[in-house]
């Protein structure tokens, strides 16, 4: 079994019945051998890669909507032809399809199976596997509520502290309650992030959209509340101090 090369027309034969193949380049040294024992097995690991230039489509960048692609080629040589004749890469056999087993956690993943040996057309004889890992509904939900939640949680504190100083409602200022929640949200927004299934490191869509804009508004929250406190203790220590001078 040879990886990720092509076969072409072997011209250096007599054969006229059919059009025989050879591998492209015969000096790559096989992947494995398959049909000799029970026990052999072969390497399969595949790189994924980007799909497409699209903004949200793109690995990892684009969570939870990425989409990764990735391919893998096979060529299938006869060991008994190539050991008699002593040329590297003969008598290439077709592989007509390929069955795809197992499953990835939070993932799903597609493929199509496209044996060029097949089509008489095809310039070669390679079974051709391409595919397409996406991110489960599931995953996508979870982030969609996460989302949904973080910008609440913003949006609300944001509106209760502009009333607070906007307005002048000093018996919000007077709580240490609120600053509180602005306080501990700065650390809990992120915690929430990192309860993602399969979520990537920093600098995703995601954190552009939502986690980056939701620690500068609560930020911005935190401060201004704490500010708001220190001015209303001064102005609240000057007037005790104007009223005990006035007794």
């Amino acid at each position: 079994m040879f990886r990720d090369v092509l076969a072409v027309p072997d011209l250096d034969t007599n054969i006229t019945d059919y059009q025989p193949y050879r591998v492209q380049n015969p000096h790559v040294k096989p992947t494995g051998f398959l049909g000799l024992t029970q026990f052999d097995q072969i390497n399969t690991n595949i790189g994924m890669g980007q799909k497409s230039t699209n903004f949200w489509s793109q690995p990892e960048f684009g969570y939870p909507f990425d989409v990764f692609q990735g391919k893998i080629t096979w060529v299938a040589a006869d060991n008994d032809t190539i050991t008699a004749t002593g040329r590297p890469g003969t008598d290439v056999h077709a592989i007509s399809g390929a069955v795809i087993t197992d499953s990835l956690l939070n993932m799903k993943v597609r493929y199509t199976v496209m044996p060029t040996c097949l089509f008489d057309d095809a310039p070669g004889c390679e079974l051709i596997v391409q595919f397409w890992v996406t991110r489960t509904g599931l995953v996508k939900f979870c982030v969609f509520v996460v989302f949904g939640i973080n910008w609440f949680v913003t949006i609300a504190l944001f509106s209760l502290t502009g009333e607070s100083l906007l307005l002048n409602r000093h018996n919000i200022l007077e709580s240490t309650d609120i600053f509180a929640v602005c306080f501990s949200a700065l650390f809990a927004l992120p915690s929430v992030r990192s309860l993602l299934p399969g979520v990537p490191g920093y600098g995703c869509a995601l954190d552009l959209l939502g986690i980056l804009p939701n620690m500068i508004i609560i930020t911005l929250c935190t401060v201004f509340f704490a500010i708001s406190r220190l001015r209303l203790r001064y102005r609240h220590r000057a007037a005790a101090k104007a009223a005990a001078k006035d007794q």
